[in-house]
């Protein structure tokens, strides 16, 4: 046997979540599957380094192996040994092993001694020669790595993928070999002598039908097959493979055409977005994405590239399916089509009694492990137990009686959806395992001895298989896709991902049914034979019923689909094409940004303008069009003349800003935009301001001409462009801004003309003629140097001694009011405040998810202005505003609220633990609370969390109280009494006291005193409150008979670490000196509640410093040396923590949409 954590191919190709190229790994780096097959994420070479190696092929077996030399099967496959020796000085990132042939071919190893950026050894196979082979080469193998244990062959790690090594992937293999840990551990002696000897094994694969005649990389799904398939978003592969079990299901795929829909937005409806997926399966010719669906289910990134299992998005699926059809015509669809009963029964043997309870399935659940089949799957589901001895049932009226207890079913449905149980939990290995195991499952099957005596005989139990899902990998993750028959003929078509591919009945049945493989390899001059469990096996199946296939595969016709679908359909279908041929002809066209001087005014934000999104109008053009062409079609659009218009290319200054530098000189108007040295051409189209009114023979731009104070507007005597000549040099184009800090507003007043001997004052007139201001109003002028930058400009003296330039941005405004107490009195204060205003979307602390309102606030603002802030938004009193902090990984509250400090900006309480990828160092959202009471009150008294236990250890209820910081634990006793959830029980068990403990780490830290302050408690202890046994409250201490012990559950975290890890909660009892173990066992059991049987496996134990010391039946317990701090151990895994050790992540399904 090999290690029980490996993947192992056969002729199924085993690859990544979303193995379709390097970038795409990159991608899914967050979330990959440890022991599946992947292409590196850098480019391979074809540099070894042969020093470093030494290995052996072996072809045959030798005279000392068991087996006869002609089981190994030369011409098919081999196998190299090679060693690594001096591993701990390989100091390269990438290292390359020797190169070495197997049947022919040439391969090298390409190795992450530290890991391809993740804490394992990362393992690939690499052809060498990739650049030498004719174009087009290809070879398919099965491959596998196998690291060698020199102490025990148990223990070898091995990996195995199928591969079609092309000119696109010149390597494949394992980023997550194995544990970094793990291979460096002493006792599994990997590196013996400092050294790593890896068996490498290759074997032939025929190459795929498909491919016979053209590339894989141009195969078409659609043309081979009539089918296409889904496009793979990272980790969606189990979503694409169950999509198309239900698009193949006619009469479901024609309810879901018929769902209204015509009123829906794209992104927010999943029906309509299942209809664009099926619409598009049925009559598109390439494969068909799903973003717009996962949107629709409310999915970020994140949850796309999160691999989740089959059976939980199908149930979750089809009920929120099931709602949306409700009120509609296909209402009842879901339940029609997937809805079974079964008739769960007990019946008394000799009393005339049962009792009976109907339920609905939507699939159905079957054990693998211990069956060999479907069918003895569903024999073990209905087998009945006997209900006798300690475990009789108690009958209503006939008190205790022997009964036989089972389940039939009264009902399946038209689509039976077969759950194969290939996951379950371990409590060995404390640990989720998949079931690799043999088992068969039949093209067709009848279950009428299933039924129950009153199952309607009239519907068939004749099923035919239809749908074969797969899963390959292992319990960490792996690869999902399908083998569908889409119609009443024998022909099986294999749909993974967006490859669709004619199939085998061998590859649908046999290579799915699980099972060995069996191999051999050469190791220190001896053959070693190695069975292992493949990896990849069906794991959920679809039967259709043979009375309705005729509906089931029913194709939904052009008639059947609404006129609206299929007008939105081809309108979207008309709108990628355009986007296609826009895409071809794209060397074809450049961009050209243009703004006006209405957009500038449009802009009211910092700087002029954006040339990025909706700030400016973007012109496709042709490289081979000139600026006057481009002249002729913004006349048009802007209803100006083209004699009118005068252009400016915008330059980018080295502060970053982009301002407008210089007239478009006449002769690049006849250039052709592929001909100006400007790659990127932004201009700036300049209007004439000439009156309507002037003489034809006038130049348009000659009204512009530069004066002193007092002149007119300003302009140049010149122009580029039609009928304007060059402005002079010592012209300068300035950009006028007005704020006014009453209003807190900013605005573009317009453009002028000065020269460089006017002094600032000299734009004051020109200023408040712009503004309609009276000529004698005082205004402050500012240069805007860049957003971070704005400093106010000498009135005395020139531009030039100013150093304005062309294209400056110069802000005025009135001197600022001081009685008002305005908040932003000048303009650097305006600036600075645009610079730190950030939206904060503030949620309720009990609903965390839900955003209530969002309010605009300066990252500057304090803590208390932001709380008034928030109470003007609730009409609150600021002073019962409580603000928290926001964790953003897990977008949850922080644990604890902000404490009120008068100096704290809201950059502060923005600030997060950790630098996500994003870049961004604060969060966008904060939690909020309206309290009963004043902030200042609740921080003068200190919150307990309490958990209160009854007499069995059971967690009652989580209870928080608010307390005075000055109150004793006897005043907490009190209170605790007072709540309805504390009830003490008194009597034979209970002593009517309460005792209140510390807890960390679910053991106790300490008994608290009822005369102990609660202000020397940490903000976050976790107390432990119980009713104290009575056996506990008589003990005297003087009593040296009888010890208080503290009991604590925990279990082992991995086999190799063996630290302890405490779980559940932990509670006291009194042990007797002469008490033997077998005796506290039993009263124990008799606490919590449980039986000898539920608790078989567990074990007990002396803890000492996270050490057990096993105790054995007759031991006496308290004979040990018992030291303040020990504890007595109940060994067993923590159920609670199951879900962490799922083959899915932690996190369930949720569709939002």
């Amino acid at each position: 046997m090999v290690n029980s954590v490996l993947i192992s191919g056969d002729t199924t190709p085993t690859q990544d979540v979303d193995m379709v190229d390097t970038e795409t790994v990159e991608a899914a780096r967050d979330t990959p599957d440890p022991n599946v097959a992947e292409a590196t994420t850098t480019p391979a070479t074809t540099t070894p380094a042969p020093t470093t190696t030494t290995g052996t092929t072996a072809g045959a077996p030798d005279a000392q192996t068991d087996k006869p030399a002609e089981e190994v099967k030369e011409e098919t496959n081999g196998t190299y040994t090679f060693t690594f020796k001096n591993f701990s000085k390989i100091k390269d990132k990438k290292h390359f092993g020797e190169t070495f042939e197997i049947l022919g071919m040439k391969w090298n190893i390409l190795m992450f001694p530290n890991g391809n950026d993740v804490d394992q050894l990362s393992l690939y196979l690499n052809v060498p020669e990739a650049k030498t082979l004719p174009i087009g080469w290809s070879r398919n193998c099965q491959f596998s790595m196998e690291v060698i244990s020199a102490t025990d062959p148990k223990q070898n790690q091995r990996r195995e993928a199928t591969h079609r090594f092309t000119d696109h992937e010149v390597d494949w293999g394992f980023t997550q070999f194995m544990k970094l840990s793990l291979l460096r551990d002493p006792r599994m002696q990997y590196l013996k002598d400092d050294c790593l000897t890896i068996l490498v094994e290759v074997s032939k694969m025929p190459e795929p039908t498909y491919l016979s005649s053209y590339s894989y990389w141009n195969y078409d799904s659609k043309k081979e097959t009539g089918h296409v398939g889904l496009r793979n978003q990272g980790a969606t592969c189990y979503m694409n493979s169950l999509l198309q079990a239900f698009f193949h299901v006619g009469a479901f795929r024609k309810a879901v055409y018929l769902l209204p829909t015509d009123q829906d937005l794209p992104t927010k409806s999943i029906p309509l977005a299942l209809q664009r997926i099926f619409y598009r399966l049925q009559f598109g010719d390439q494969s068909v994405a799903t973003k717009e669906l996962t949107k629709s289910f409310g999915w970020t990134a994140v949850d796309s590239f999160t691999q989740h299992d089959v059976q939980e998005l199908n149930r979750v699926l089809c009920d929120n399916l099931q709602g949306k059809m409700k009120g509609t015509k296909v209402e009842g669809t879901i339940e029609r089509l997937l809805q079974g009963k079964t008739k769960n029964f007990i019946k008394c043997i000799n009393v005339p009694y049962e009792s009976t309870r109907t339920e609905e399935f939507f699939d159905l659940s079957l054990n693998v492990k211990g069956s060999r089949s479907v069918i003895d799957s569903f024999e073990r589901y209905v087998e009945t137990e006997m209900l006798d001895g300690d475990n009789k049932y108690h009958a209503e009226g006939h008190g205790l009686q022997d009964a036989k207890k089972g389940i039939m079913f009264m009902s399946l449905p038209p689509v039976l959806h077969l759950q194969l149980m290939r996951f379950e939990y371990d409590p060995m290995k404390d640990a989720m395992v998949k079931i690799n195991d043999k088992y068969e499952f039949p093209d067709k099957i009848d279950l009428a001895k299933f039924m129950a005596e009153e199952a309607d005989k009239s519907v068939s139990t004749v099923y035919h298989l239809h749908g074969v899902l797969v899963h390959s990998g292992d319990v960490h993750g792996g690869h999902y896709y399908a083998f569908i028959k889409p119609t009443g003929k024998t022909e099986w078509f294999k749909f993974d991902d967006e490859r669709v591919t004619k199939a085998t009945t061998d590859q649908v049945f046999k290579d799915n049914f699980g099972g060995d493989d069996e191999y051999n390899y050469k190791f220190n001059g001896r053959m070693i034979h190695s069975v292992h469990k493949r990896s990849a096996n069906a794991y959920m199946l679809v039967y259709y019923r043979e009375s309705e296939l005729a509906d089931l595969l029913y194709v939904p016709t052009d008639a059947d689909i609404p006129e609206h679908l299929k007008a939105k359909f081809a309108s979207e279908a008309a709108e990628e094409e355009v986007k296609k041929k826009d895409k071809l002809e794209a060397h074809l066209y450049t961009t050209v940004r243009v703004a006006t001087e209405q957009d500038l005014r449009n802009w009211r934000k910092l700087d002029l303008v954006r040339f990025e999104g909706a700030g400016v109008r973007e012109f496709r053009v042709k490289k081979t069009s000139t600026l006057r062409d481009l002249r002729k079609t913004l006349s048009e659009t802007l209803q100006i003349a083209p004699d009118r218009m005068r252009f400016w290319y915008w330059v980018n200054r080295q502060n970053k800003t982009v301002r407008a530098d210089v007239v478009v000189p006449p002769e690049d108007e006849e250039k052709k935009f592929d001909d100006l040295i400007k790659s990127d051409t932004r201009i700036f189209v300049e209007t004439s301001t000439l009156p309507p009114n002037a003489p034809p023979e006038t130049p348009p731009f000659s009204n512009l001409v530069p004066r002193p104070v007092g002149g007119s507007t300003g302009g140049s005597g010149g122009g580029g462009g039609a009928g304007a000549g060059a402005v002079a040099d010592e012209d300068l184009l300035l950009f006028f801004k007005y704020y006014d800090p009453e209003k807190e507003t900013l605005r573009l007043l317009g453009h002028t003309y000065a020269k460089q001997t006017h002094k600032a004052a000299d734009l004051i007139p020109i200023a408040n003629r712009m503004l309609g201001f009276p000529m004698s109003t005082v205004l402050v002028p500012f240069e805007e140097i860049k957003p971070t930058m704005v400093e106010p400009l000498k009135w005395q003296v020139t531009l030039k001694e100013n150093e304005i330039t062309t294209g400056d941005v110069i802000v005025f405004q009135r001197p600022p009011n001081v009685a008002l107490q305005l908040a932003f009195p000048t303009v650097p204060d305006f600036y600075d405040y645009v610079l730190s205003r950030v939206t904060v979307k503030f949620r309720r602390l009990d609903k965390p998810k839900v955003n209530v309102f969002s309010l605009e606030l300066s990252k500057k603002m304090l803590y208390d202005q932001v709380v008034k802030k928030v109470a003007d938004k609730l009409a609150t009193d600021p002073a019962k505003i409580r603000l928290t902090g926001h964790n953003g990984f897990y977008d949850q509250p922080k644990p604890s609220a902000i404490k009120r400090n008068e100096r704290m900006t809201l950059s502060d309480m923005l600030a997060l633990y950790y630098q996500p990828a994003s870049g961004n160092t604060i969060s966008d959202t904060l939690f909020f609370e309206a309290l009963e009471l004043p902030v200042a009150e609740y921080e003068n008294k200190k919150v307990l969390k309490i958990t209160w236990h009854n007499l069995k250890t059971e967690a009652v209820d989580n209870l928080q109280l608010l307390v005075p910081k000055d109150a004793t634990v006897g005043f907490i006793m009190t209170e605790l009494q007072k709540l309805p959830s504390v009830k003490l029980e008194g009597g034979p068990a209970g002593s009517g006291r309460i005792r209140l403990a510390e807890v960390w780490n679910a053991k106790f830290n300490k008994i608290l005193r009822e005369d102990e302050s609660v202000s020397l408690l940490s903000d976050f202890s976790r107390l432990h409150a119980e009713e104290i046994p009575l056996e506990e409250y008589d003990l005297a201490p003087e009593d040296y008979t009888h010890r208080l012990v503290q009991v604590s559950h925990y279990n082992k975290e991995t086999y190799i670490s063996q630290s302890i890890h405490n779980h559940g909660h932990p509670f006291f009892m009194v042990i007797a000196k002469s008490e033997t173990m077998k005796q506290v066992k039993e009263r124990i059991l008799k606490r919590l509640g449980l039986t000898e049987e539920e608790t078989a496996k567990w074990k007990y134990a002396l803890v000492t410093f996270g050490r057990p010391d096993y105790l054995q039946d007759d031991d006496v317990v308290l004979s040990r040396d018992w030291t303040g701090s020990d504890y007595l151990g109940l060994e067993h895994p923590d159920m609670a923590a199951r879900a962490h050790y799922r083959h899915i992540p932690e996190k369930p399904i949720k569709i939002y949409g």
